[in-house]
């Protein structure tokens, strides 16, 4: 994915966190390359580095 259309994008985790599965990217940080990704259902934002998001065993693009 083009980190120029990273902002707003959404994401599924494969293995759920904290009973949540879909998130979206609210913040992006090009120095040090990651992104705060925020549950679709509300609670806290968690913190992803680009390498972890970019992996497929950890994240599909899209809402699955």
């Amino acid at each position: 994915m083009d980190t120029k259309n990273i902002m707003h994008s959404k994401w599924t985790a494969q293995v759920v966190l904290n009973k949540q599965k879909h998130f979206e990217v609210v913040s992006y940080n090009r120095k040090e390359k990651s992104v705060y990704l925020k549950p679709s259902l509300g609670g806290k934002s968690r913190h992803c580095f680009l390498k972890e998001l970019m992996d497929p065993n950890n994240w599909k693009t899209g809402w699955l």
